[in-house]
């Protein structure tokens, strides 16, 4: 009775879902005037979606009591030590999977800075946090491809607009990093037309550049972290960047030094050739 009442309210409250109801009871009739079986089954398939959607919207209006902006290694945690606590939880991420920029643009870069862990590659790091969350499966609510687009407290919770739509919730935890992120382009002409081929703004499995001639163009972490561990697996590495000193870290810097890297600085790529 309760299901049947929220129905009924759903379709007051959507005129075009109760007008859509009642072609279809029509149609029904006209299909099957003498079968009353077949009539409704007919109706209860197109019903079954209905209370989908209905389900969907109630999960969604549900007021949570944490929503997380951002579905990268610190919202993975976040979500799971919230569950630990009992509450319960909705991750939005913008992008169409968990993880972030690690899951993106570095799966196989090894990471040294995770505790209990002398190195692991970012793509286990998300997966085991992941794994994590998904303990606390009855409790958290993953949204994918949906982007924050502002929130305010009305009353005793905040109401999120996103992309898709609006979320209710009792706090927020903002966790998405740089945000909404693309890969930075060198800014040279004609660079679309090598990109993907032998120009690639992320490494998603070593095999791609191994036994070839590798150039990274950087000098924070993530190219110092790259060029230290392909040394042994590519024919050579050279790395570029723009000023002398580098802002990786000082002990990826250091194991920089004595490697067979090819450190070019002060310099910066100005042109493209080659096939």
């Amino acid at each position: 009775m309760k299901r049947h009442r929220a129905f009924r309210d759903y379709l007051k409250q959507h005129p075009e879902q109760a007008s859509a109801y009642g072609a279809l009871k029509l149609k029904a009739a006209r299909l099957f005037p003498n079968d009353i079986d077949r009539y409704m089954e007919y109706k209860s398939s197109i019903i079954a979606e209905m209370y989908k959607e209905l389900g969907e919207m109630s999960e969604k209006n549900a007021v949570c009591d944490i929503t997380i902006v951002g579905g990268g290694p610190v919202g993975l945690f976040a979500a799971f030590y919230a569950g630990l606590r009992g509450m319960s939880v909705k991750i939005i991420e913008s992008l169409s999977e968990l993880g972030g920029q690690p899951t993106v643009l570095y799966p196989e870069k090894l990471i040294y800075d995770i505790p209990a862990f002398p190195a692991i590659p970012a793509g286990e790091l998300v997966e085991r946090l992941v794994e994590q969350v998904e303990r606390f499966e009855d409790r958290v609510t993953i949204c994918l491809k949906e982007e924050v687009l502002g929130f305010e407290k009305t009353g005793e919770h905040f109401t999120i607009e996103t992309s898709k739509g609006e979320h209710l919730s009792k706090s927020i935890i903002i966790a998405c990093g740089n945000g909404a992120f693309a890969p930075r382009t060198l800014g040279l002409e004609g660079e679309e037309n090598y990109a993907d081929n032998n120009l690639f703004y992320n490494v998603h499995k070593l095999d791609q550049v191994a036994g070839k001639d590798v150039v990274i163009c950087g000098g924070c972490d993530s190219a110092v972290d790259w060029a230290n561990p392909l040394e042994p697996i590519v024919k050579s590495v050279t790395l570029v960047h723009r000023r002398d000193a580098f802002r990786a870290h000082e002990h990826s810097v250091e194991l920089l030094k004595p490697s067979k890297v090819n450190v070019l600085t002060p310099y910066i790529p100005l042109e493209l050739k080659g096939d």
